[in-house]
This record gives structure tokens, C-alpha cells and sequence, in this order.
């Protein structure tokens, strides 16, 4: 656990820093349009499509016996103090 900070700093510093300086231009190149969304957007999609996927992880993998609901609400609690962090 103590190794988390340090390994998401490794994810995004190599994401912005080696990923999209290359796919950066390469997008540029063939004239790829780079859309992004707003708080607004992204609610209206949680709650439309993410939040239903989600649900029907956490019952098919608690089915098979896993911890899901516990794994599911370790990563969302993990993403929003990142998210409320950045």
C-alpha cells in the first residue's frame, strides 16, 4: 500500500510525458479531433453507463466469490482522493 503514491506518479508522469508526447502530434497528424467532457458530461455518464456496468460487475464477481463490492469501493475511494488531491 505504501508503494501506491509512487507507482500512480510513475503512471502519469510517463503517460503525460512519453505516451502523449507521442500520440500528441501523431493525433495532430491525421487530424484526430481530442474532445474532452464536462462535470456535467460525466455525470450524465456515470449515472447512464458506468453506474449499471459497475452494479453488474460487483454481482457477477460477487457470485464468483470475490470481495467485489470491497475491491470496486477501494479503487473509486482511491481515484476520488487522487481526483480531490490534484
Amino acid at each position: 500500500m505504501g508503494s501506491i503514491d509512487e507507482a500512480l506518479d510513475h503512471y502519469i508522469n510517463h503517460y503525460e510525458n512519453n505516451t502523449m508526447e507521442a500520440w500528441g502530434p501523431a493525433l495532430e497528424e491525421r487530424e484526430i479531433e481530442v474532445i474532452s467532457f464536462d462535470e456535467q458530461a460525466l455525470a450524465n455518464f456515470e449515472e447512464s453507463v458506468a453506474g449499471p456496468a459497475a452494479e453488474a460487475w460487483i454481482e457477477d464477481m460477487g457470485n464468483r466469490g470475490l470481495p467485489a463490492q470491497d475491491l470496486y469501493d477501494f479503487a473509486t475511494d482511491t481515484l476520488a482522493e487522487i481526483k480531490g488531491g490534484s
